[in-house]
């Protein structure tokens, strides 16, 4: 039986999925947000007998602060899970998660939207804390801003995936008081300048980061990293997360 590649074939109006030549014989999928409950489809190649995955989660967005002095915290990464899948299924269900929606002033961010390849599942980042309320827990937690504290992680092993989220960062003390960073996958920081610093990975075949925290800065949204959302220069808005990816690297006749 001959190898036919299933990754475009799966690709819908909800979730754009890539096919990345890695070698002759070997073959990433990518698979990134683009509009609704983010799900589709994917069928596992004839002859394939063991798949190589990255779920990660999208980013919870920034928390709003209030003018002057008091701070929000940026929004956690999403979650991470990775490692090796041998006992496969024919088809899995894919879902994207989608970026925390960003925040108005004094208001916590929103958690991202979980990521998932069949039953193992991705936590998405939760979001900053705004003036005077606390972050939320996600798969990497937001971080605290002004009188609010950060956030916890909640991401675990899956099977044979690890996981991987970190707390978020804590606030600075008032009245010099600068919002904490969001959890990131590759750790946490207490530096308020300084985001969580996320997780590199070369399933496609070259390295890149993903799952990195928000902090204190303009708006830099990368979907399809899972990064958590910065909560603005103002420091009043809180920006939205970075969508998550699934990618599944597999060997083929």
């Amino acid at each position: 039986m001959s190898y036919i590649s299933t990754c475009a074939a799966a690709t819908n109006a909800q979730v754009q999925c890539t096919s990345i030549t890695i070698s002759a014989s070997e073959e990433a999928c990518k698979c990134t947000y683009l509009s609704g409950a983010g799900t589709i489809s994917w069928t596992v190649p004839n002859n394939v007998t063991q798949l190589q995955v990255l779920i990660v989660g999208g980013g919870g967005s920034g928390g709003g602060g209030s003018p002057g002095l008091r701070p929000s915290g940026g929004g956690g990464a999403g979650g991470i899970l990775y490692g090796t899948l041998t006992d496969l299924s024919s088809t899995y269900t894919v879902i994207i998660g989608k970026g925390g929606a960003a925040v108005g002033n004094a208001t916590t961010g929103n958690n991202g939207g979980n990521s998932s390849f069949g039953a193992h599942v991705a936590y998405g980042g939760g979001g900053g804390a705004g003036d005077n309320t606390n972050a939320n827990n996600g798969g990497s937690g937001g971080g605290g801003g002004y009188n609010g504290s950060y956030g916890l992680a909640t991401q675990t092993n899956s099977g044979t995936l690890t996981g991987y989220g970190n707390r978020g960062g804590r606030n600075g003390v008032p009245p010099v008081s600068y919002g904490g960073p969001g959890g990131s996958s590759g750790g946490v920081s207490d530096d308020r300048s300084v985001p969580g610093p996320g997780l590199s990975f070369s399933i496609t075949g070259s390295s890149a980061t993903y799952a990195v925290g928000g902090y204190q800065a303009a708006q830099n949204t990368q979907p399809g990293t899972g990064n958590g959302g910065n909560n603005g220069p103002d420091p009043v808005y809180g920006y939205e997360g970075s969508s998550g990816v699934v990618i599944i690297r597999y060997t083929h006749p």
